[in-house]
Formats: C-alpha cells, structure tokens, sequence
C-alpha cells in the first residue's frame, strides 16, 4: 500500500500527546464539609495526590486513538497496485456460410453453437475492451463497439445460402489491424481452414463436433471386372477409446462388428453386390450425439461416352476409378512424364471446346492436401504437341465449394482450377447442353495392397453434388443426386413451389428463391428428401459433410481457458481514501456514545 501525500502521516505523531493527556491528573474539586474532624480524618488515610496518575485501560481513549488514526490515513490518501490488463482489441471472424445452418440437433443450428462461444468470448471482456466482429458470406457485415453492442449485433446476424471464402476475410483483416497492440483474433467456423500465412494469428473455435462422435469421414467404391463393388470405408472415432461398433450396408444382408481405434479406421467390404440399385448407403448403428455422419452415401451417375489416356509412372490407383466410370474406355500409358500424372479424356460432344479434335489435359496435382478450394491462376502451359492451348473460349463460374459443377459454355485459360496456386484434376463431361465438372485432390492411401483415390467422399462417377440438367427433350433429368448436409441444392424453376419431405420424420420443407431468381433448398440432416413438383418426383440423398469440417473435430476445439492471460498487463492505483474517513466518522460517533454513557 502507498500514499498520494504521505507527509500527513507527520501528524500521528499526535497520537502520543493523547494518551499524555489522558495520565494528567484533573485538578481537585473543593468541597465545604461541616466538620473538619472528617477532613482530617481523610487527610490522615490517604497519601498525597500527584499531578500524573496511574495508565489504565480506557475503552473511550482507544476509540479516540483509532478516531484520530484513521483520520491522518484518509488525509493521506491510501492506494494499492493492482495488475490490470491494458485496454484490448478482440476481432470475431464468424463463418456464416451455408454449411454453418447444419443442425447439431433438433433445436440448435451449428451457427447457433458459434453464437454462443462468440458470447462466452464477449463475457470475459472488460467494459473498456474493443470488440469488432466480421461476417462471412453473401449477408457479410461488420460490427465495431463495446461489449453490449456487440451482443445485440450477434442476434442479428444471418446465415447465407451459399458458402464464403472465409481466407480472404481473415487475410483482409490482418492487414487492417497490423501493428494493433493487445489485439486478439479469433476464427469461428465449422471447418479446419487452412488460413496460409496468418494462420497463426488466429485462434480456432470449431462448432459442430462431439467428443462422442464416431462416424464415417470417407467412402469410396470401386466397380469389379465380375461386377460386384468393393467399397472403401474409413470410421472416424474421436471418443478417445477404443469401441466396437457394428457397421452395415442398407437393403442388402452385409453386416459386420468393427473394432473403431481412435482416430481413422480403414476398411473394405469386398465384393459387394447392389443389384440393380444406383445407391450404396453405409450405416453405422449406433447412438451418439451427432448422428450426420452416421451414414454415408453414393449414387452412381450415368455419364455420356468418355475416351480417356492416362500416362505416368504409378497410376493405377487413377486407373481403377476410371475404369469404375460408366461408358468409359480406358488407354493406359506407362511413358514417364514431368508432371508425374497426365490424364487426357475426349467426349466427342465438346468439338467447341477441343480445338482439332485433341484432348482435354488433367494435369496432375500435388498429394499432399486434405482439403482444397477453388481459385483462379493464369496457366499457358496447356497446349497440345503442336503448341496450340487446349483450353480456350469457355467460362468457369468461380467456385467456392468442392464438388462437381455446372458451368456454362466457354473456358478461359486464367480460370484453370488450382490448389494454392497449383491445377487441381477436372474432369469435364457434356450432360446434355452443359458441361459438367467433377473435380477431385489425388489423395492416396494404401489399403489391402491397391490405392484408392478418397476426395472428395466418392471416386469421380460417384458425384458429391446435386444438379438438374436440362436434356435435348427438354425435360428436367438428374443424373446424379448426391448432396452435402447444410449446402445449398440447386432446383429448376418449375420447382418453385414443390413440395419437400424430410422422409426420415416426415417433415415438410419448401424450397426458397434468392434475389437472382434461382431456386433452392437446403437439406439439414442426413437421409432422403421427396421432392414433387406439378409433373415430377424426385429423391434426393443427403451424405455426411467433407471430412474436413468439424465433425472430425472434438469439443475440446472450443473456447480455450485464460486466452487473455498472456496479454499485456499495467500496474493500477486503486484509492482507499473514501474507506479510511468512513471509519474516522463511524469511531467518532462511537466515543460520542461512550462519552455519554459514562457521564
């Protein structure tokens, strides 16, 4: 503790003068008596009387003391140090893309459990604390105030209907807030981003995994030259022990035990007949408490002729999805290349796209990404043998979600697919009067001595995405009706006011219009959707989330404890003055008390 004026502690040293004063003795009274015989008497008994008496205790002489005590202490002004920490700057980057409305249960939206870390965050603010929150995605906005604001803007926020590059946001905000001190900056998505260069300025919080989750993270299907399917499965357990859980695959008689280790499983189901289904549906029986990837799911497309030359050292585990592909013919060369992977695919249907006639080159890319994103690079390298660009004259709509697209006629160079400035695969197939584009990220993974391609969760002919092509009969046809929980299904107008059922609990959906008058609807759980529109019905299935959202990730990525505790701290004065005169004006009244009881 110290003092503003510490020279007014001179003045206790008048606390000594007041017990000096109490010794002195007063002076006798004088008292006429009618008889001097007592006096004497009085006088013969008792010895002299002294100026000083005797120290005693005084109940009334402490009070005074303390009543002078703690008038000198407030006249000094008291104060303490504290450790307080410097005003702070805490930035909010909520993910509020499409995938962000995956329900987590009945109530509660991924989006919501996001809200509500952000809140947590906000609580351990202090009032002076700056809080700035950035949105992602079409409804993206911005908030900068204190934390009561703050709180109402997050009740505001809406999710969008499409997904959002949330690497720019985070790398725009960065640059707006370098050289901020005591600034902290937080991510709050359902996927695992890999943010590049500032990752590490950012701390995760991941929403929508359970720590008792076990679920399937990849499937994978190969057809047989007998005919039959082996299938590739991986179960992801994030409980942390060991379980047997019991895996099967629907409408057929397969069934088995499975010992899930912590962490990734692997297996394949060998030769598996589906007869003349197009859908495998893997299902795990068992209760937890996120159940969206409990099954997976794959619907086989039934593409158009393809002719397709694959050149390289090691392709075969390429060789075999390409093989798997409907109508496909297959050439294989084993002529070295510098790209390592090259594969050409013809379709007799793209004479606009393929000038004299050549092929379409995939180039390779690299195998070392889990997760990719689609961008833009300008690339000059794809030319035929005679130098002539094999791509030219057609446009790619910019994509920002993985899986297979519709895109329209024309193909720029500069809008070649990459993965962090590197080609990613694309095969590019005509569906009627589009062109259809599945790509894919050449993951390997040994497995029962052969190699399975497992990016996205199907090989190519098994799409990860739902479209409604139009055919020369000009009705509407699907050809393939895979979906993503929590992604937007694009529909054809004349669905406009179709009706949707949720066939797991019956529930009744509508689908909506956006402001560019396309026409959608969102699936929020696993399982089939009934659509029924004036002249047509269709189901759609709905599959787990990409192995790179936070289903895979446990509860232990949320709000991290003390995440302030290593931030910049000062050293505060904390006055005491107001308790010290307090305590002077409440012992001054007790001796006034004290006085007039012994009076």
């Amino acid at each position: 503790m110290g003092f503003e004026n510490p020279i007014a502690l001179w003045l206790s040293l008048a606390l000594p003068l007041l017990f000096i004063l109490t010794l002195w003795r007063l002076k006798p009274v004088r008292v006429v008596i009618p008889s001097i015989y007592l006096w004497g008497r009085i006088k013969d008994r008792n010895p002299p009387i002294n100026a000083l008496q005797k120290p005693r205790f005084n109940v009334l002489l402490l009070f005074q003391i303390m009543v002078v005590a703690s008038g000198i202490i407030a006249i000094a002004s008291p104060f303490v140090e504290v450790s307080s920490t410097e005003p702070k700057t805490v930035i909010v980057v909520i993910d509020a893309s499409a995938s962000m409305k995956t329900r987590v249960s009945t109530t509660k939206m991924r989006f919501d459990m996001a809200v509500e870390e952000v809140e947590k965050l906000i609580n351990a603010l202090q009032d002076y604390d700056t809080v700035e929150i950035y949105t992602s995605g079409s409804n993206s906005s911005y908030f900068k105030g204190d934390k009561g604001g703050a709180f109402s803007y997050l009740r505001k926020i809406s999710v969008a209907d499409c997904e959002s590059d949330v690497v720019d946001v985070c790398k725009n905000v960065v640059i707006s807030v370098s050289g901020g001190k005591n600034v902290r900056m937080f991510l709050v998505s359902d996927k695992d981003i890999d943010l590049g260069d500032v990752n590490e300025r950012f701390i995760r919080i991941l929403v929508g995994g359970k720590s008792d989750n076990i679920g399937i993270t990849r499937l994978s299907v190969d057809k047989r030259a007998d005919g039959l399917y082996d299938i590739f499965v991986a179960i992801g357990n994030f409980t942390g022990n060991e379980i047997e859980v019991p895996l099967r695959i629907a409408d057929s008689s397969i069934s088995k035990n499975v010992i899930a280790k912590v962490g990734i499983t692997t297996l394949v189901l060998e030769k598996v007949d589906i007869g003349s289904n197009n859908l495998i549906e893997v299902i795990i029986d068992r209760n937890d408490s996120l159940d969206v990837d409990n099954g997976a799911g794959a619907f086989k497309l039934n593409g158009r002729q393809l002719k397709v030359l694959m050149s390289g050292v090691d392709n075969r585990f390429l060789s075999k999805s390409f093989r798997a592909m409907p109508d496909t013919d297959l050439t294989v060369s084993q002529v070295p290349t510098s790209s390592g992977y090259d594969i050409y695919i013809y379709n007799e249907m793209l004479p606009s796209v393929i000038p004299k006639g050549g092929d379409i080159v995939i180039v390779n890319p690299p195998s070392d990404f889990s997760s990719f994103r689609f961008g833009k690079v300008l690339d000059s390298t794809l030319v035929d043998e005679g130098g002539n660009q094999l791509l030219r004259d057609v446009n790619i709509d910019e994509v920002k979600v993985v899986g297979a697209r519709e895109i329209s006629s024309g193909l720029q160079v500069e809008d070649v697919f990459t993965i962090k400035g590197k080609p990613i695969a694309v095969l590019y197939a005509d569906v009627g009067k589009s062109i259809l584009v599945l790509s894919f990220e050449l993951t390997a993974d040994a497995v029962g001595g052969g190699r399975w391609m497992y990016y996205p969760s199907f090989p190519i002919f098994w799409a990860n995405y739902v479209e409604f092509i139009r055919s020369k009969r000009k009705s509407w046809i699907s050809d393939f009706t895979t979906a993503k929980v929590g992604i937007p299904l694009l529909l054809p107008r004349e669905y406009k006011d179709a009706s949707i059922r949720y066939l797991a609990n019956d529930e009744k959906l509508r689908p909506a219009e956006d402001t560019d008058g396309r026409i959608s609807f969102i699936p929020y759980s696993v399982g089939r959707y009934q659509m029924k529109s004036k002249d047509d019905k269709k189901d759609i299935y709905v599959n787990l989330l990409s192995e790179n959202e936070s289903d895979n990730n446990g509860s232990e990525h949320l709000l991290p404890d003390n995440v302030f505790e290593d931030l910049k701290t000062t050293r505060v004065k904390k006055p005491f003055l107001q308790y010290f005169a307090i305590l002077s004006v409440l012992f001054m009244i007790i001796c006034w008390v004290l006085e007039k009881r012994m009076s």
